[in-house]
């Protein structure tokens, strides 16, 4: 069983609460009655022993997120005063699953700081509870009310006969503006709801038995205002009157009795005929494995376990100090040592013992302290030397005991509720078939081909799961069905027959959660010892290191930056197989081309008709002829538009995988690329937040799922936003989520290349020079590029005109534009690389007035003062202001000035007197990169006569 406080951290994560928290409004809480302190409630059950049964209740009109089964998401809902739920300090949420869950020590000591008006209800199954729903008012003398209170005084008196108590000690809780009272009971096993109506002169009133799987409040406000309260702080469990399903059903007979007697109409209905508890599913399995208790419970406890159930533990049995039994049914097994229930799974972990093969045998008894009230916990002890078996470990060694040793590890969740799936699959059945078996006989198969009696031998087969399940479910309908097979004059099926298909449906079952369990542990290895490097295979690349095979990569850039020219550039040299386009024409540029491949194009943004401009540009301009693999061009405004996840309906709903996504898993596996470009991001969802970072995860997760899957590399094209486009080389450039930077395994920027920034102050551009700069921002699977890669644009004839030259098609056709453009053609955007040596090439001395070379050089000499040599960034902006002020030059920002004073001591530089000697002032690189700093250097020449 989960604990209750581990779902507080888990609600935490599953939900991001948008509902504002609503207590009572003022007047109602003025108006309620003060329940006593919170603290003091739990305090007082919890010493009685009820801990592990309490549960907190969220107040009455407080709005909530409460999970939804069937929509597998939160929705908003207001409290009626009797829903589990959690508070995590600043909200409530509800408790999904509180049936499965145990209050335990830590847990409770939290509740008891949650806010005030907290109620608190009890989980039934230990406890029984009788649910009084007589509700009448309290003085009132009308017949119908005066026969309504006059049926609940003989109720409370049959309850006080059987359980031997004065009827003013009745264990129960009362509401103080009503006369609706539950009364409590200890059952010694798990029993089944029950229900009784009492209907008379257009009134109705309902009697409830709550035995397992609900819930009672206990203590708390009623939606009314009425405050709800027991006595059972003054009943430690163990006290509690006991009573057995014998009693159960004679007090229902006698409830009939006096419902009657006062001219009721009594319908009883046991709830567990209709839709029982102990039928469904996952119970079927607890009592199938129950019933091959042989099977894995002799060799977990090393005992003789043949007797028939309900089988009993002794303390001898287990060899342990606690006095009581354990008790083990077909549907429970309760420990009255520890007085706590265990399924299966958690007996084989406390008295297991697993060896290293996986083998497990009893390990004897655990240590126990006292818990909450009654119960004893299980305590670590440091000194023991047996290993106990993990939940996972329990779960595999069980279903190999049921379904043969083939059967795989089981990694799944360990509640019984999901450990009974794979317990479900290795009896040849499934928990699907089991709930269909439940109603077997009520199935209308006139819907069907054939109803299950005239079954062939095939039709055995193609249902040996179902028939399995029946099996389980109904033994005496599938021992009635085989019977029918068996003795039919014509296709009798023996009973051989029907036994094999069920051993081979088994057999088919175990495969398949043998391929489940490769396909979840794919990618997963235990490493014990130094790995063999040559096992390892090496990193597959489209364009090392930019495109790694099987990951998403992400560009940035700000619109009109040439993203779509950038992208086709890559699919012209990577379906051509030319790595020169990549390289230039030096061949000096960092990237290489490994794969020669299919690319697939995805444009949200374009005609289909523009992207075919710029791809023909692209080959006229790189003498592209040929054959090559195929380029497909997509466009989302002509096309279909590429959605690969979009929110459902449902409000707060999250983000799923739309047909967009199969849509492009078939495009893929059709052309097979190696790359896939999808442009932009903000087009790939619909419904989703940008700046979500849950959103922005599950689209990223899903493409490197894909590319992953089907092997190709998958490049996002993405938009900066207004502050971050000039962000080069900056993973959070990208607007939006960040999470799309961590999913991605390589991310770059594209930015305007201007000379205004520091590496850029070099290279002798300006904005004018129409260039882009590559920057990598992130590289998970190689060294990170730490120089940028220069692209030039231009614009280059597409070829679709009639080829004439421009300034003939403008004195041709000065007066029609459209004429002169079908003569021309269209121009579309090229990229052409620029090495960034051509951008450095160091600077060549100027000519230069000797005048104003002799002022340059004594201003910089002065700057320096004593010092020899120094950076030309620390004197450049005060060399400037002399310069100025002698009329040598206006320029004032050290960008201006810097190529003018080098320029003028460059070379041998200038000889300049100072201070009776010649000294020559020069103009240096620091280092031999193209992009170091200059600096100035005296030398002294010679000194003068004097």
């Amino acid at each position: 069983m989960a604990s209750i406080e581990s779902e507080v951290g888990h609600m935490t994560l599953q939900h991001n609460t948008t509902i504002e928290k609503q207590e009572l409004t003022r007047e109602q809480a003025e108006a309620a009655p003060a329940l006593p302190p919170l603290r003091e409630r739990l305090t007082k059950l919890v010493g009685a022993g009820y801990g592990p049964l309490l549960l907190t209740l969220i107040p009455h009109g407080v709005q909530y997120p409460r999970w939804n089964k069937s929509k597998k998401q939160y929705v908003p809902a207001v409290a009626s005063g009797k829903s589990p739920g959690i508070w995590d300090g600043r909200a409530w949420a509800g408790l999904p699953s509180w049936t499965e869950r145990r209050a335990t020590v830590a847990g409770l000591e939290k509740m008891k700081d949650w806010p005030e008006n907290t109620g608190i209800g009890l989980q039934t199954g230990t406890v029984g509870a009788f649910d009084i729903d007589i509700k009448v008012p309290p003085n009132s003398v009308d017949p119908y009310a005066v026969t309504a209170r006059a049926l609940i005084s003989d109720i409370r008196n049959i309850i006080a006969a059987r359980s031997n108590l004065p009827v003013e000690r009745l264990p129960m809780r009362g509401r103080s503006n009503s006369t609706s009272v539950v009364f409590f009971a200890r059952v010694d096993t798990l029993l089944k709801r029950r229900m009784m109506s009492f209907d008379a002169d257009g009134h109705s009133h309902a009697l409830e038995f709550l035995a397992d799987g609900q819930q009672v409040v206990i203590s708390g406000h009623h939606k009314s205002g009425g405050i709800q309260s027991s006595n059972l702080a003054e009943w430690p469990l163990e006290k509690l009157p006991l009573i057995t399903e014998a009693d159960v059903d004679e007090l229902f007979a006698e409830f009939k009795a006096a419902g009657e007697a006062h001219g009721y109409q009594v319908d009883v209905s046991r709830t567990a005929d209709r839709a029982p508890k102990g039928d469904r599913p996952r119970d079927l399995v607890f009592a199938e494995v129950m019933a091959r208790k042989e099977d894995w419970l002799s060799e977990l406890l090393n005992l003789d376990v043949s007797a028939a159930l309900p089988f009993r533990l002794s303390q001898s049995d287990l060899d342990r100090k606690l006095d009581e039994d354990l008790l083990l049914d077909t549907a429970s097994i309760w420990d009255f040592g520890t007085r706590r229930p265990h399924d299966p799974i958690s007996l084989i972990c406390e008295f297991g013992a697993i060896d290293a093969e996986g083998d497990i045998g009893f390990g004897g008894p655990p240590e126990y302290a006292p818990g909450e009230g009654q119960v004893y916990d299980v305590i670590e002890n440091v000194f023991d030397t047996v290993r106990r078996p993990t939940p996972c470990e329990a779960a595999t060694w069980l279903c190999r005991r049921i379904g043969g040793e083939a059967f795989p590890e089981y990694i799944g969740p360990t509640d019984w509720k999901s450990v009974s799936g794979a317990v479900a699959t290795a009896l040849g059945t499934s928990l699907q078939d089991l709930a269909f078996a439940r109603v077997f006989e009520f199935v209308d198969w006139s819907t069907f081909d054939a109803q299950p009696e005239d079954w062939t031998e095939n039709d055995v087969k193609r249902s040996a799961s179902l028939v399995a399940a029946l099996r389980i479910a109904d033994p005496t309908g599938y021992e009635r069905l085989k019977e029918t097979w068996a003795q039919r004059s014509a296709e009798a099926i023996p009973v051989a027959a029907v036994e094999e298909a069920l051993h081979q449906k088994q057999v088919e079952h175990v495969e398949r959660e043998q391929k489940a369990h490769s396909a979840a542990m794919a990618g997963i290895q235990s490493v014990t010892s130094k790995l063999d490097p040559s096992t390892i295979p090496v990193r597959e690349f489209v364009i090392e290191p930019r495109l790694p095979l099987g990951d998403v990569v992400q560009i940035a850039g700000e619109p009109g930056v040439s993203k779509s020219s950038f992208v086709l550039l890559d699919a012209v040299s990577i379906a051509s197989g030319r790595e020169d386009i990549l390289r230039g024409k030096d061949g000096k540029r960092q990237e290489r081309l490994h794969r020669k491949g299919a690319v697939i194009v995805y444009n949200a943004e374009d005609r289909l008709s523009d992207m075919q401009r710029r791809l023909t540009a692209l080959q006229t301009h790189y003498g592209v002829e040929g054959a090559c693999e195929p380029i497909v061009l997509w466009s989302g405004v002509d096309g279909r538009t590429l959605t690969i996840m979009q929110r459902g309906t449902e409000k707060n709903s999250i983000l799923e995988r739309a047909s967009g996504a199969d849509f492009l898993e078939n495009m893929i596996m059709r052309y097979r690329p190696v790359l896939v470009c999808l442009d932009p991001q903000v087009s790939l969802t619909a419904g989703s937040q940008e700046n979500s970072n849950d959103d922005i995860n599950a689209l990223y997760q899903e493409l490197a799922n894909m590319a992953s899957k089907l092997w190709t590399c998958i490049q996002v094209i993405h938009h900066t936003s207004k502050s971050t486009r000039e962000d080069a080389g900056d993973m959070g450039a990208g607007r939006g989520g960040f999470a799309a930077a961590g999913k991605a395994r390589g991310v770059w920027t594209l930015t305007n290349a201007t000379g205004k920034r520091d590496d850029e102050k070099q290279w002798n551009i300006s904005a004018a020079d129409n260039l882009i700069r590559l920057d990598s921002a992130k590289m998970n699977h190689a060294a990170r590029p730490r120089t940028p890669t220069v692209f030039r644009r231009r614009s280059v004839a597409v070829g679709n005109g009639q080829g004439l030259p421009l300034a003939t098609a403008t004195a041709l056709f000065e007066q029609s534009p459209r004429q002169m453009l079908e003569a021309t053609g269209d121009f579309a955007p090229v990229l052409e690389l620029v090495g960034l040596d051509e951008l450095c090439q160091p600077a060549q001395a100027v000519e230069v007035d000797s005048e104003i070379a002799r002022k340059i050089a004594t201003a910089v000499d002065l700057v320096m003062g004593e010092a020899d040599e120094c950076k030309a960034s620390g004197v450049v902006p005060t060399v400037g202001e002399r310069l100025k002020m002698e009329g040598v030059t206006k320029a004032a920002s050290r960008q201006e000035l810097t190529p003018i004073i080098t320029g003028a001591l460059l070379g041998k530089g200038v000889a300049i007197e100072r201070e009776g000697q010649i000294v020559r002032i020069i103009a240096i690189k620091s280092g031999r990169i193209n992009n170091a700093p200059w600096m100035f250097r005296r030398l002294i020449e010679s000194k003068q006569d004097g």
